[in-house]
This record gives structure tokens, sequence and C-alpha cells, in this order.
């Protein structure tokens, strides 16, 4: 009996040492590293929600730092993890965050009848972590870039889905107007909320109202890789509308 408890301490501080570490590495963008960690601890306990959670997080990010068909692989690994975390807890912000952010780029590796399936996702997920976390400016956004894309498809993609598919709901630029906005009174912090916003004005040709709000990002701070690549982005963009 005695033994056994010793087993089960030794077994506990593993985990935990691995899982420090692991997102130690995460913080600072080691991906790899970071996911060596995690699938360490994973081995030793195989039903923990934090684990499986971390795990299909990380595998998105690789996803989203990577090219080719590798990706693809990363999402799918992201999403086989992600769906096996919400198994276990199904009450968490950050995991259907996470799900309707793999489900999008997830969608890009799909044919017809997958890839409506998971834009549907999407919306799904990125509504219910809304409904759990109503402040949350991530699925905010993640929420209005749907209705663009959705919004943007041409008539013969839409009729074609629904024809074949049964359709996508609903969608509406001012919508994804909406929820970027709400998603930047949150953060006003990050660049790409605003070059986004940006892109979606100039969809319904407000031109005024998208160099205004670029000329305000490219003033800002980046927050990371991904704000860097925005601001880059918001720059050509503003130099091109200028023009």
């Amino acid at each position: 009996m005695k033994f056994s408890i010793l087993i089960f301490i030794l077994k506990t501080i593993s985990i935990n040492h691995y899982v420090k570490i692991g997102d130690s590495l995460f913080r600072v963008q080691k991906y790899h590293g970071a996911l060596k960690f995690y699938l360490k601890a994973d081995s030793l306990y195989h039903n923990n929600f934090d684990i499986k959670f971390r795990i299909g997080k990380t595998y998105n990010r690789l996803g989203e730092d990577t090219t080719g068909k590798i990706c693809g692989k990363y999402f799918q690994l992201a999403d086989n993890y992600l769906k096996e975390a919400l198994k276990i807890k199904n009450d968490v912000p950050e995991l259907h965050f996470e799900i309707a952010r793999n489900s999008g780029e997830l969608a890009l590796f799909k044919g017809g009848k997958a890839k409506v399936r998971l834009s549907k996702e999407v919306k799904h997920h990125a509504q219910i972590a809304l409904k759990l976390k109503p402040d949350y400016p991530e699925a905010m956004f993640i929420l209005g870039m749907w209705h663009r894309e959705v919004a943007t498809l041409s008539p013969f993609l839409k009729t074609f889905a629904k024809i074949i598919y049964g359709g996508l709901p609903p969608a509406y630029l001012d919508s994804a107007i909406f929820y970027i906005q709400k998603a930047i009174a949150l953060k006003p912090e990050r660049i790409k909320y605003r070059v986004e916003l940006a892109k979606t004005y100039l969809k319904i040709k407000e031109k005024e109202k998208a160099e205004k709000i670029l000329k305000e990002a490219i003033k800002m701070k980046p927050l990371d890789e991904i704000d860097e690549k925005s601001l880059n982005e918001g720059k050509r963009l503003l130099k091109k509308l200028e023009k």
C-alpha cells in the first residue's frame, strides 16, 4: 500500500514537472519543445483535460507557424486532442475558442462537405465561448471573421454549398464589423483586429473609415509576431489606398 502511494506521488510530481517545463517553453513560442513535454505528461496521465487541451493548443500553433502538408497534419492532430479534451470538460471558453480557431484552419485542407461542417463549427464554438465568457476578445474577433468570410463567398459557392451540403448559416458584413469592433474595445492594443476591421470596411466600400483605422494601427507597438505581420500588412494596404 505504501509503495503504491509512493508510486502515485512520484508519478504526479513527474506530470507536474513536465507540464511546468512545457508551459515555460510555450510562453516563449518554443512549440516543438513544449509539445515534447506535454506528450510525456499525457503518456503518464491519459485522461487529463489540462494536458489534452495544452497539446491541442500547441498543435494549433505549430500548424499556424508552418506551411505545406505538415501544416494540415498539425491541425488535424490539434482537432483530435481538442475534441478529446471536450469529452472530459465542455464548459471551458478557451477550449471552445481553440476549437473554433482550429476548425477555420483545418477547413482549408478539407473538401466540400467537411469544409462546410467545419465552417459551421467555427461559428458554433465561437458562440459557445462567448456565452461562457461574454467579454472574450479573441472569440469576438473570430466570430467577426467568420461573418466576413462567409458573407463574401460568391453566390455560386453559396448556392453550391446549399444544394450539395445543406448550406451555411446566414452571415453579414454588418455583423463582422460589429464583432471586430467589440474585440477592439476589449483588447485595443491588438493591431491585427484593427487591420482586419479596415479590410472589412473595404468590403463595403468605406475607404475613409479603412484609412482612418489603418493610420491608428501603424502607430501601435506589436504585441507579438502575429501583430508584426498585421502591422506590415496594414502599412502596405494604407500605402496602396493613399495612391
